[in-house]
């Protein structure tokens, strides 16, 4: 697998299942942070420094959506080119590209972020003046809840955040995860042992992902363990936004683009917290023809960025490339196939148990049956339990081969021994 695939196979991965992942394999899991040229940013004035000896005090964060990294603004026909590249060179705006567990509740991320950022108006040596945000798709949420966190917490970098620009997200909610719960609670009511289990399997969504079912934003949405409609939390007025949805169809107004919109966000969704407050026509815009992930990186969507930054007085300027920081280096490679390791062992654990479970349902029903009929009841009583008996012990030998397997690879990988 390249380099470039299992990148973006890890960003999914961390997409469905983040919050597993950093429970229990924090190896594969995204850690939220700045990155640069794919390597971390570290938060220090030094690092800072030499990746922007120019570095503009008008700073302008790009924000990825669910399932993806910062890779995804780059254009397909020209990598090297973003919309942050683009603002860079026309307005001297210093872009910064943030990476993160897209699995993990919106508010952890939101509240993560605002920390963040309050860090980097600490170290950021030239001074931030106008700070603005760029999200996609789940970005835009976290934008969202990182501004009220930021606010809620009294954070300095509140007062700098000018702009907020929302790239197709669903401020009102995901049809996919609405249906996705939906078919999640139909499977779960219907009594057979295996359409339970594909309910068990649909379950295994991330917070994240739930999340995306009404735009959950703060702590308070999911932290009572109760479903239901999130808090109702409106723009800020202290700062301009800017909200875009696309649609499949060439016109906005036909059945497929109301139905479906870009085919992941409707533009009701998109655009909803926009009309809601009011904001003027010029605000908001819709790009027809347009799937939710051509959005981040399209020519027509630049020209509407930088329509935007123009209605602010923003002057053209030439800027200066930034230089490649010197950053941490990756993970270590024995630890990411550890994480792999660990990952795999989990998946065959938790498969061997639910085909344990279906099983012994299904077997559960004839005896069941038999042991109504009074002459069969005691030898059917026997023969269960011998039959339960070599059925589980099947499965503990299956489940410790697994796990002895997994020892094995990992003397094989090299990977460190744990002091005693």
């Amino acid at each position: 697998m390249s380099k470039d695939r299992a990148q973006a196979f890890e960003a999914a991965l961390n997409g469905v299942l983040g919050d597993y992942l950093a429970e229990r394999h924090p190896g594969l899991a995204f850690e939220l942070g700045l990155r640069l040229d794919g390597r971390p940013l570290p938060l220090t004035a030094e690092a800072l420094q030499q990746a922007y000896p120019n570095g503009s005090k008008h700073l302008c964060l790009l924000v990825h959506g669910s399932s993806y990294d910062e890779s995804c603004w780059a254009y397909p026909a020209d990598p090297a080119t973003n919309y942050g590249r683009l603002l860079e060179a026309e307005f001297g705006v210093t872009p910064l590209y943030l990476r993160y567990n897209s699995g993990l509740h919106i508010s952890q991320n939101g509240r993560a972020l605002a920390e963040l950022l309050e860090q980097l108006y600490e170290v950021y040596s030239p001074g931030i003046s106008e700070l603005t945000l760029l999200g996609h798709s789940m970005g835009g949420l976290l934008i969202r809840s990182a501004l009220y966190y930021g606010e809620t917490l009294g954070h300095r970098w509140r007062g700098r955040a000018k702009r907020a620009i929302y790239l197709a997200s669903p401020h009102l909610g995901s049809p996919h995860e609405k249906l996705g719960q939906v078919v999640t609670k139909v499977l779960h009511a219907i009594p057979d042992p295996v359409v339970q289990l594909a309910g068990k399997l649909a379950e295994l969504r991330s917070a994240g992902v739930k999340d995306l079912r009404h735009g959950s934003l703060l702590d308070q949405d999911w932290s009572g363990g109760e479903e239901g409609r999130p808090n109702v939390l409106p723009l800020p007025t202290d700062l301009d936004h800017y909200l875009a949805a696309a649609t499949l169809n060439e016109d906005q107004d036909h059945l497929l683009s109301r139905m479906l919109g870009d085919a992941l966000v409707r533009v009701p969704s998109a655009l909803g917290p926009g009309r809601q407050a009011g904001l003027q026509a010029d605000h908001l815009a819709i790009f027809p023809g347009m799937h939710h992930m051509q959005i981040v990186h399209d020519p027509q969507v630049y020209q509407q960025l930088r329509a935007w930054w123009g209605a602010t007085g923003a002057a053209p300027v030439q800027a200066t490339a930034p230089t490649n920081p010197t950053s941490p280096a990756a993970t270590p490679s024995w630890q990411r196939l550890a994480a792999y390791r660990g990952l795999v062992i989990d998946a065959v654990e938790h498969g061997v148990t639910a085909i344990q479970e279906v099983q012994e349902k299904l077997t559960q029903r004839p005896y069941d049956v038999l042991q109504q009929v009074p002459p069969l009841e005691a030898p059917v009583k026997v023969v269960r339990a011998v039959h339960y008996g070599v059925m589980r012990g099947s499965y503990r030998t299956i489940r410790m081969i697994n796990r002895l397997t997994g020892d094995a690879l990992a003397k094989v990988l090299g990977e460190p021994t744990k002091p005693e």
